[in-house]
């Protein structure tokens, strides 16, 4: 009878537990865009156009060396993601290239240096997810860039990306009902059906009894 009650409240402690995950969609109209003219974003502020400056690179970050205030807490995120979708001439490539990546905040400046392992580049046409793991950063506030780089030797051929649904993930978190922490009262159909059940018992023990005489 106690493994029976023990095993009905482990499923009853399964079925409160929930899992949840939640996505923070970035506003990229918060990032800071150098040059201006050549970003592009949406009202919503999830989706960018950044094309390729024939005279510097081209960035869209939130790196508070450039005055962006928004910034990520790496203890309150596990993932950070954004789709892209790159297009290069041929005659471009391996010149052009395409780069994301995180930064610590603290270590600002012109030229960021991405925390290992948070870095993507590629100088493809192509189109993707990128996932970015923070766990295990701690509570360092990180700052997100993109950047398109222009090579030296296609001034004529401009380049472009695509980037869309930049998102942080919050840790899963699992929440487990402990239960009442006092007797509860049976509702009335409860005990009708525990005093059946006994009533039951009962008269079987009886019907024994008397066969055994």
């Amino acid at each position: 009878m106690k493994r029976t009650l023990t095993l009905a409240a482990a499923a009853c402690a399964l079925l409160f537990a929930t899992a949840s995950a939640q996505a923070i969609v970035l506003d990229l109209n918060d990032f800071i865009a150098l040059p201006y003219a050549k970003v592009s974003i949406n009202g919503t502020g999830t989706e960018a156009n950044i094309v390729e400056d024939q005279s510097t690179d081209t960035i869209l970050s939130n790196n508070p060396y450039y005055g962006d205030p928004l910034l990520i807490d790496a203890n309150l995120y596990s993932t950070l993601s954004f789709d892209y979708a790159s297009f290069f001439y041929s005659l471009s490539s391996p010149f052009d290239t395409f780069r994301a990546f995180i930064v610590d905040a603290d270590a600002t400046g012109m030229n960021s240096i991405a925390i290992a392992g948070l870095d993507f580049t590629t100088q493809s046409t192509a189109s993707g997810t990128v996932t970015f793991n923070l766990i295990g950063l701690g509570s360092t506030t990180l700052g997100l860039e993109f950047q398109l780089i222009g090579g030296l030797y296609d001034s004529e051929n401009v380049s472009s990306v695509r980037v869309s649904n930049v998102q942080l993930l919050d840790p899963v978190t699992v929440v487990v009902d402990p239960g009442p922490t006092t007797n509860p009262v049976p509702e009335p159909g409860t005990m009708a059906i525990f005093g059946l059940g006994l009533a039951g018992l009962g008269y079987a023990r009886r019907r024994k009894t008397v066969s055994a005489k």
